[in-house]
């Protein structure tokens, strides 16, 4: 699937590709230079396409699309809409994308570039974004997992949609919605009114969330909005500067470029609501409809090596303070992150506190919270919610190494966990489901405070 975005390496001036790369060119681009008189210049690098200008000077680029895409793409070719990404033109035998080599940035990009957004461009995107969604709806399709990798920025603050290339999978396009939402709330601090929107949005129960049109109607409704501020080239070029040597004056340290890097689109699964919310609705005979399964956690993709297995170890600070988990300094940190784990998801049903395992004021303590809020308010209950720590594995090593080059002790930790959520129950004022076990995986960012580690947030 493309990065749907301008690369950062654009914004640094890098030359087109060198001549000669056009030797590992599909023969389909090539064939399509040649027909049609076409220029080639170069690849657009991390599996983006490959850059082509016409007859008249216009940019584009060229994508292969898997078969598999081919009915999703019919339609998409004829959707024209300001909030999504175009695809210029489908090319058979076989089948060739063409979507604009445009100098927009991805939303992720953006706010590595110069932090979060303020409440009137928050409230800017997240109208765009589910006008996007609204129109992708109106032709009977559904986005996919959305994350800000997928939402472009112009140079002048427009916000639209990044076209999604490959076969997505059926789902609803309530979760569009949702994740649409969380986007949103993730990119800087929102007014009480766009936060309650933003809330809603994420309802645990689907058809409890307002659809895209009425998202973005309510989005635009709540503060005056503003284009989103998009750097100029020099202050890109200071940024840069700065982030080569490692800080910042005006904003304080900034992401490592192995960070930058890393905000580019990657083969990877999105976070998905891993609690059941069985909502149970009495229907004209009495019966009862039971609403499927929704996950809490966000997934990484791929296979990663694994370590030695993390024993199945409770938290045993749940009687201390908020913030006070103490660390044993012999245990590894992915031992620390399986404890996190299990000690994160029985708070999550009730059975603890969020704030004695996560960051005050983080991304995972808002969502964490905001959650069992919303359980408590729908009266949910679950009974034996709790989990067993199958693998755990620090992503990150060379930065915990205190023998290492790139030892840094203020380092966030990212440890993939790998866990079971045991058999339980669930209550509500319909009735008591069982639900059965499950294994997830979640990405957690810990944080070290003090002496502790701390869940600051989950990917």
């Amino acid at each position: 699937m493309r990065a749907p975005a301008t690369r950062l390496a654009r914004l640094r001036h890098r030359p087109p590709s060198a001549a000669g790369e056009d030797a590992v060119v599909p023969p389909e681009i090539l064939a399509l230079t040649e027909v049609r008189g076409w220029t080639f210049h170069g690849s657009a690098g991390d599996s983006e396409g490959w850059r082509l200008r016409d007859g008249a000077g216009a940019r584009m680029l060229a994508r292969a699309v898997p078969d598999a895409a081919a009915s999703r793409l019919a339609v998409l070719v004829r959707l024209r809409d300001v909030h999504v990404e175009p695809v210029l033109e489908i090319v058979e035998s076989p089948s060739v994308a063409l979507v604009p080599d445009s100098e927009d940035i991805t939303l992720a990009e953006l706010t590595l570039l110069r932090g979060q957004l303020d409440p009137g461009e928050l409230a800017r995107l997240g109208a765009s974004v589910g006008a996007g969604l609204a129109a992708i709806h109106a032709a009977h399709l559904t986005y996919g997992p959305l994350t800000a990798s997928d939402i472009l920025v112009s140079p002048d603050g427009r916000a639209r949609l990044a076209v999604r290339l490959d076969a997505a999978d059926e789902r609803n396009p309530a979760d569009d919605v949702a994740d649409a939402a969380r986007v949103v709330a993730r990119s800087g601090a929102a007014g009480s009114g766009l936060a309650g929107v933003l809330a809603d949005a994420q309802d645990p129960v689907p058809w409890s969330r307002p659809d895209a049109v009425a998202f973005a109607g309510r989005c635009q409704d709540t503060a005056d909005q503003c284009p989103l501020r998009v750097p100029d080239g020099a202050e890109i070029a200071g940024a840069l500067s700065a982030r080569a040597l490692g800080a910042d004056p005006a904003r304080g340290p900034l992401p490592r470029r192995r960070e930058l890097r890393a905000v580019r689109r990657e083969p990877r699964a999105r976070r998905r609501w891993l609690l059941v919310l069985p909502v149970l609705a009495a229907i004209a005979v009495g019966a009862v409809l039971l609403v499927g399964t929704e996950t809490f956690a966000r997934a990484g993709a791929g296979d990663t090596e694994t370590a030695d297995p993390v024993p199945d170890t409770a938290s045993s600070g749940a009687e201390d303070a908020p913030g006070t988990r103490p660390v044993d300094h012999a245990a590894s940190i992915e031992q620390i992150a399986g404890e996190l784990t299990v000690a994160r998801l029985e708070a999550l049903g009730g059975d603890g506190d969020i704030a004695d395992v996560t960051v005050a004021g983080s991304p995972a303590a808002a969502e964490d919270s905001a959650f069992v809020e919303r359980l408590t308010a729908q009266d949910v209950e679950f009974v034996g919610l709790t989990g067993v720590v199958q693998d755990a594995v620090l992503e990150n090593p060379e930065v915990h190494d205190p023998a290492g080059e790139a030892f840094d002790a203020d380092a966030d930790a990212r440890v993939r966990v790998t866990y079971v959520v045991e058999a339980h129950e669930q209550r509500t004022g319909s009735g008591t489901t069982a639900v059965e076990p499950q294994e997830q995986t979640d990405v957690l960012v810990l944080q070290r405070v003090g002496t502790t580690w701390l869940v600051r947030d989950v990917e």
